[in-house]
């Protein structure tokens, strides 16, 4: 029981340091280089290793049910921990991030991959993806939707340079006050969605076979397919 106060007591003490740091110059620099735009010796400590991305990271391949022959890209890829367990499946993958630590990381963490030119990673804007109209089989989104400024947009892209018949999965946290909680000083930086607001959103972009569910209650997940 006493361990118990001691974790709701540091939620609520983490919840109550978000609301005081939200307009800070501090908290949104924090807030960049730790998950927004991950940079310098904290971002690289952090993505170079993620476990705290695991379980999200198993949710998004056993949706795709990746297959061997398949070309996959994961936007906003972080320091490569999807990547890296996709190319245990695939055969070739490629990956887009706006933080030029994070594409250095990721090619630092999957160095054979990079090597046999069977990896591709790029710096950019999810929203204007340096791919040629359908390219890829597979399209992932981990963790970073929350941080989108314009979803819509991107995953217009998404669908651009899918083949025809090709699938997006994204995963992101589920909007709900004890989630934002959880998410602490991250939170007031963080944009989530209900289950039917990205529903609409996938399906403005073109998507048909929309799915959007929660498999745990802090995840959510959205699917779609060209």
């Amino acid at each position: 029981m006493k361990i118990q106060h001691w974790l709701i007591g540091g939620v609520l003490i983490t919840a109550g340091m978000a609301v005081l740091l939200k307009e800070s110059k501090w908290h949104r620099q924090f807030v960049d280089v730790t998950a927004r735009k991950p940079a310098g010796r904290a971002g690289r400590r952090f993505y170079k290793d993620p476990k705290g991305h695991y379980r999200s990271f198993a949710y998004l391949l056993d949706k795709l049910a990746l297959q061997p022959d398949e070309h996959f890209l994961d936007i906003c890829c972080g320091g490569g921990g999807l990547l890296t367990r996709a190319l245990r499946i695939v055969h070739y993958a490629a990956g887009l991030d706006h933080s030029a630590d994070m594409v250095i990381l990721t090619q630092e963490n999957n160095p054979q991959a990079v090597a046999e030119k069977y990896l591709d990673v790029r710096q950019g804007d999810a929203g204007a993806l340096p791919w040629a109209d359908a390219t890829f089989d597979v399209v992932a989104n981990a963790n970073a939707l929350f941080f989108l400024p314009a979803p819509v947009k991107v995953f217009h892209e998404v669908y651009r340079v899918l083949k025809p018949g090709g699938r997006f999965a994204l995963i992101t946290a589920v909007k709900h006050k004890l989630v934002e909680i959880f998410f602490g000083l991250w939170s007031p930086m963080m944009t989530l969605y209900t289950d039917d607001e990205l529903t609409a959103m996938l399906r403005e972009a073109g998507f048909s076979d929309v799915e959007v569910y929660s498999p745990d209650g802090m995840y959510q997940i959205g699917y779609g397919v060209k």
